[in-house]
């Protein structure tokens, strides 16, 4: 726990590396970009060579690890309900692996890749890194293998949905389907980038999923007889934190206070409007995985877009009186939910092993 607990604390420190200078007695060291990208890489490895190297962390590492020894002796779509492009991962890795580690090695580069590529779109990638370990994103993809590749795929299209380039944005949906076909729920987020977000638009959505929700059971019946290997998550409760949903509203907070005081730039409107429309899906998405296990699998694909719009909020608000309670709040309730899930071994992830690199 110790480990896990040690980085929190070096990449809280690390997320204020982004502009400016920072003055140590009488000496002032200049924060320039070059020195942001080399602690950005280095940070890179270090999560890279834990998560790769890790040895039965994670609910699911057995499942994963046994089953792409399976997979290259008796190739099959059919496998475990895993999606085609996982299967076909799982066959090209087979015959270089032993012990079913290389797949943990690959899927850990992969998604880790993935996001690293995604921070780029962040107006403060050290704070969208920071944010991504402290909502405890990055220990929840040691379990979740298969869709965070799908939601990296997603976070990477971002931009596209900002942009409406609708032919990337296709390829991106159809790349992250086939390694988790819940993929296909970011869709809605395409079709709402266009509505301006407005507070009587927001009022109207709102009531839409109000009418979602009573129509809930034929809506999903229709979901699950197309995707019939989701439905062991129909029925049981998703374990949704109480601080997920508290974190959701802050950010929504902030997106609706950035817009309404015109803290933001005509350039802004698109990713403000975005980012408004993502965190409601997820606020409404979240809500229902206290009940449902299903949403709780499908609100990663929202949550994780607070990465993109907290840091965003925090650089439209810094000149607001407001910044420094906003942030103060955000960063300790971040802090919270990573030690509470620490606490709990959420994912068992902990205690930390390292895999034995003799069985290379």
């Amino acid at each position: 726990m110790n480990l896990y607990l040690i980085l929190l604390v070096i990449l809280f420190l690390g997320s204020y590396l982004d502009s400016g200078r920072i003055r140590i007695g009488s000496m002032v060291a200049v924060r320039g970009k070059k020195f942001v990208n080399v602690y950005v890489g280095v940070v890179f490895l270090v999560l890279l060579f834990l998560s790769a190297f890790r040895y039965m962390i994670g609910t699911d590492y057995s499942t994963y690890t046994f089953a792409v020894l399976r997979i290259k002796d008796n190739f099959s779509f059919d496998w475990l309900n895993f999606e085609p492009g996982f299967i076909l991962l799982n066959y090209l890795i087979g015959p270089f692996t032993q012990s079913g580690q290389l797949l943990i090695i690959v899927a850990s580069v992969i998604t880790l890749v993935l996001f690293f590529v995604s921070f780029k779109q962040s107006v403060s990638p050290t704070q969208s890194i920071f944010l991504f370990y402290s909502l405890f994103l990055y220990c929840m993809s040691f379990n979740l293998i298969r869709q965070f590749i799908a939601i990296g795929i997603a976070m990477v299209s971002l931009k596209y949905i900002i942009n409406q380039s609708v032919k990337k944005f296709i390829v991106c949906v159809v790349i992250a389907m086939l390694f988790h076909t819940s993929a296909i729920l970011i869709v809605p987020l395409f079709f709402l980038q266009r509505i301006q977000m407005r507070l009587r638009t927001i009022v109207v959505l709102m009531v839409g999923l109000g009418l979602f929700s009573i129509l809930y059971n034929p809506i999903m019946s229709v979901f699950f007889r197309f995707f019939p290997q989701y439905a062991t998550y129909k029925d049981g409760s998703g374990g949704s934190s109480t601080l997920n949903i508290l974190i959701l509203i802050l950010s929504l907070s902030m997106l609706l206070l950035v817009r309404e005081g015109h803290y933001y730039t005509w350039d802004d409107k698109k990713t403000l409007n975005c980012y408004i429309a993502a965190i409601l899906l997820g606020l409404f998405v979240t809500a229902f995985s206290v009940k449902i296990l299903f949403f709780a699998r499908a609100s990663y694909y929202f949550f994780c877009v607070t990465v993109f719009s907290i840091p965003f909020c925090w650089s439209r608000l810094r000149n607001s009186r407001y910044y420094y309670i906003l942030k103060g709040v955000t960063m300790v309730f971040a802090i919270v939910l990573f030690v509470r899930m620490l606490t709990q071994n959420t994912g068992e992830v902990v205690p930390y092993q390292l895999w034995d690199f003799s069985q290379l």
